[in-house]
């Protein structure tokens, strides 16, 4: 039966079986049948989208094309001739030209109907949460570049202070007769600063009391240092034999690099300078620094300290920038080797403590020492010698003296007492303190 809803009751009250088929009133009915651009804004809310520009085939013809064999393959006008009249078959051939068949169609909307309209999508509210982490994520880079600059200016300051004097590196590579085929050894995963220590400045020409090389392995960061004692008899570049502080007299810290070159065959490229008087106010600076002293120290302390300081007693003592600096010239007491062997324990220390004290009170020292500082360091090796120490900050540090204790001999030439080390025994011994198993003979 064909759809009551679209052809109306007259087509099926016209229309008992389908010998009754009035093929007249059918064509009647379909040309009172509302056009395509008549369909009710009911009519596409209840179809959907069938109606939306739909290309396709009228179902409200389906039950016509099913009783009478028509197939619905093929495109017709709606009061037209079809296309192929093959589709006709059986008794239905006769069938008069003018009767609707399928039709493939497309229906459009009339412009005087108005659209439903669309409702818009809500627009997103941005998160809270979200906005919170954009001011926390402000405030954080904020702080960094305020930091960076802050970092900035204050090294800038730092590196003003400092007296920077280059060493001339184009000088011939002179070997000592007593090491006539001991090549020089470097290694550049270490870093060898040579630390010096005087009773003046480089102008006045005096003696180094304090000759130690602080070797650092940048890959573990472990920290050797090496002293070399003042009165080791050793060959000084263009001056003959003498002990080895005369050599900083001679040439300042150039010399003395060469003639620790010359004699124990180690590359040293990089020195600090630091005068004995002003260790007093870089330990003040740090507010002191804790020392394990011995009962015969502490005499000589309190024989040496400023009137109305405190007497120093052996044991654990938290000395000042003069106590210090008493302990650090002890000699006489033992020897030139006790000597040296209290440098180190006291360079250790106020690196420890210096670095423990935190960035801020370290930034304060460093800054204090650095107008003391004569050196040939460019900003970032100084900086880059300076991580190095603050990453080895707990680690203990490895020591050793040169000349060994039975690597040498005691001479008096000249009427000065000195030490002639045996330069073979002590250059292999060196090499392989600094840098064990990477140590290539």
């Amino acid at each position: 039966m064909i759809d009551d809803e679209f052809f109306g009751e007259e087509l099926d009250d016209g229309i008992e079986d389908d010998d009754d088929l009035d093929f007249d009133k059918i064509v009647n009915v379909l040309n009172t049948a509302p056009s395509n651009s008549q369909i009710s804004d009911s009519a596409r809310q209840e179809d959907g989208d069938d109606y939306d520009e739909y290309e396709g085939s009228s179902d409200s013809f389906g039950d016509f094309y099913d009783n009478y064999g028509l197939e619905d393959s093929y495109d017709f006008d709606m009061f037209g001739e079809p296309e192929d009249k093959s589709s006709f078959d059986g008794e239905n051939d006769d069938l008069p030209i003018s009767v609707p068949v399928k039709k493939k169609f497309k229906v459009t909307y009339n412009e005087d109907i108005e659209d439903t309209p669309v409702p818009e999508k809500k627009k997103k509210k941005k998160s809270k949460k979200g906005k919170a982490v954009l001011i926390v994520l402000g405030v954080i880079a904020f702080l960094l570049v305020a930091v960076v600059l802050t970092a900035s200016i204050i090294i800038s300051d730092i590196f003003s202070q400092i007296n920077y004097v280059p060493l001339e590196h184009n000088w011939e590579d002179v070997v000592a007769d007593a090491a006539p085929d001991i090549p020089l050894y470097e290694n550049e995963r270490y870093c060898n600063v040579l630390l010096i220590g005087a009773d003046g400045s480089l102008d006045d020409h005096v003696r180094s009391d304090t000759m130690m090389l602080v070797s650092i392995d940048t890959k573990t960061h472990k920290i050797r240092l090496v002293s070399f004692l003042r009165d080791s008899f050793v060959e000084i570049p263009g001056h003959g034999k003498n002990r080895l502080n005369a050599s900083f007299a001679y040439g300042g810290p150039q010399l003395l690099i060469q003639t620790l070159e010359a004699n124990y065959r180690v590359k040293i490229d990089q020195y600090m300078c630091v005068g004995f008087g002003n260790l007093e106010a870089i330990v003040d600076c740090m507010g002191g620094v804790t020392m394990e002293i011995t009962d015969a120290e502490a005499k000589y302390i309190n024989r040496y300290a400023l009137r109305g300081t405190k007497t120093l007693v052996g044991g654990v003592q938290h000395l000042n920038g003069c106590e210090a600096l008493n302990y650090a010239q002890i000699r006489k007491l033992d020897s030139d080797f006790g000597r040296t062997n209290r440098q180190r324990k006291l360079i250790q220390e106020i690196v420890h403590q210096s670095v423990a004290q935190g960035p801020f009170k370290l930034i304060k020292i460093v800054k204090q020492a650095s107008g003391y500082l004569t050196t040939n360091m460019t900003k970032k090796q100084l900086t880059h010698v300076g991580l190095l120490l603050t990453f080895s900050s707990g680690k203990s540090f490895d020591e050793l003296h040169v000349p060994l204790d039975d690597a040498y001999t005691s001479a008096t030439v000249d009427g000065m007492s000195v030490l002639k080390p045996d330069i073979r025994k002590n250059c292999e011994a060196l090499h392989s303190f600094l840098f064990g198993e990477n140590y290539q003979q």
